[in-house]
């Protein structure tokens, strides 16, 4: 496997925690949000949609310069607010949304060579400058810390994760 393809296959791996979590919740309310000591947490259709959001923002959009369909996704950027709004996709709009995203992402990074992993780049709207490698570590840990959100939330709701 070239470090393209084993990059990719990491953040596939952090993808399928989250649709497993995702799965849990599939019978709860998606616009559910628990507040715990004052602090309102964010709720499954946020994270799905911010999820959305962002590889599409690091990825698509910022590495690929390709813009995908999804107009909602302004409505899930860094520190936006979990108030369900007209803007917002419905639940299985954010998961396609995902699917369709992740799987384009998935595609460009196996395409990368070693030298463009290696290649410092500059995202534009989100002004960051590093080489592409880190920038999709940084994907990968985004991932993993909203699945870990996701886990909890299933906990709240007494959903059994294991």
């Amino acid at each position: 496997m070239t470090n393209a393809e084993t990059i990719a296959e990491i953040l596939d791996s952090a993808r399928g925690i989250t649709k497993y979590y995702l799965g849990k919740l599939s019978d709860v309310d998606p616009l559910q949000d628990f507040t715990l000591n004052g602090i309102t947490l964010n709720s499954p259709l946020w994270i799905a949609a911010h999820l959305a959001w962002a590889e599409h923002a690091l990825v698509v959009g910022g590495m690929e310069a390709r813009e995908m369909p999804f107009e909602w996704m302004k409505t899930f950027t860094l520190g936006s607010a979990n108030v369900p709004t007209p803007d917002w996709p419905s639940m299985q709009e954010a998961l396609d949304a995902m699917t369709s995203i992740h799987a384009t992402t998935l595609d460009y990074i196996r395409s990368l060579s070693d030298e463009a992993l290696e290649e410092t780049i500059t995202l534009g709207k989100i002004r960051w400058t590093d080489p592409r490698k880190k920038i999709l570590y940084h994907v990968i840990r985004h991932e993993g810390t909203h699945a870990g959100h996701l886990g909890w939330i299933c906990k709240l709701h007494g959903i059994a994760t294991i």
